[in-house]
């Protein structure tokens, strides 16, 4: 798994270099909503596999280029390199792959032995941080981030007029996260209120004829973050960054959760607290019956000016200068 190139543009961030590599495997995914167990058991297998070699290889790039601190996003690759290069290494998580993958251990046992190799080369890190909201309890020693979400930059009202949305109309934004979906259960019945314009970024293999919904590519012209703060509610899949988002920005967000992967339950905890949420069902999503969500998500009546108290991102940043100082 490699964030793209462009991501880190669209968030203006300064790149000295960008080298594409695999750096984990995650979970497989046939669409945002179904996963491809036996898939992602051979790919981590094939990917632990290599590790080692991998590792030593990207070690001496970072010595090479005179790094003096790898932070990783779950990644056992930055782990072992920085490891392999003899300097810290730092993680960042709200979830690691071992816990994830625990579930899957009935049904495919070959997940036991990866899961004690990443255990192993999570707890061997240096330096250790857990995202709000993390899954699994609080790991000793691990320090505590508020939510991290990228700030928008345009004013909500020019977003809306750049997406043609009227005075007085609602803007609901559908986001099922960094997996583009096909949507291909809109149709022209969906129901969504008259006073209501859904604007929907994903992969359309054929756009839906519907006059309340605007679609969008995946990667649009529009900065995400702008579109979240701009609309009046979400609805979509409860991965963590739409939900950092969200929260930051305090927009009402109607989320959908697989019963059948694990941050889950820990995800709804953290949700239901929110006086700015509802749960929706998979059924009324996938059918588009929307009208009743929408209702709801309508009736909640949260501060938007009231952000949350801490900025993840900045105690992010924070605590990176202070691992790196003390390096």
């Amino acid at each position: 798994m490699c964030s793209p190139q462009w991501f880190f543009a669209d968030s203006q961030a300064e790149i000295r270099n960008y080298i594409p590599t695999r750096s984990d495997i995650g979970i497989i995914q046939k669409n945002p909503m179904e996963m491809d167990i036996p898939a992602t058991e051979r790919a981590v297998s094939d990917f632990l596999a290599a590790l080692d070699a991998k590792a030593v290889q990207t070690g001496a790039l970072l010595r090479e280029q005179t790094y003096d601190l790898v932070a990783c996003d779950i990644s056992p690759l930055g782990i072992q390199a920085a490891q392999s290069a003899g300097i810290p290494s730092l993680l960042f998580e709200n979830f690691t792959w071992d816990w994830i993958y625990q579930p899957f251990t009935a049904q495919h046992p070959a997940f036991q032995g990866i899961i004690r190799e990443l255990a192993a080369i999570y707890s061997s890190v240096e330096n250790h941080c857990q995202l709000i909201p993390f899954c699994g309890g609080v790991k000793g020693g691990a320090h505590i981030i508020h939510p991290v979400s990228r700030e928008p930059r345009q004013d909500p009202v020019e977003t809306r007029r750049r997406l043609g949305i009227q005075p007085g109309e609602k803007m609901g934004l559908i986001s099922m996260g960094g997996i583009p979906n096909d949507f291909e259960n809109i149709t022209s019945q969906a129901t969504v209120p008259q006073d209501v314009k859904l604007v929907i970024p994903g992969n359309f293999t054929a756009p839906p004829r519907h006059p309340a919904i605007t679609i969008l590519p995946h990667r649009s012209g529009f900065y995400h973050p702008d579109l979240v703060a701009a609309a009046d509610f979400v609805i979509g899949k409860a991965g963590y960054s739409t939900i950092a988002e969200v929260s930051a920005q305090r927009t009402p967000f109607g989320y959908l959760l697989r019963d059948d992967f694990r941050e889950s339950e820990d995800f709804r905890g953290y949700l239901q607290d929110q006086d700015f949420t509802v749960e929706i069902s998979r059924e009324h999503f996938e059918s588009f019956d929307l009208a009743e969500d929408i209702a709801r998500l309508s009736a909640l009546q949260p501060s938007k000016g009231q952000l949350i108290p801490t900025n993840g991102a900045s105690e992010a940043a924070d605590f990176i200068l202070q691992t790196l100082l003390a390096a």
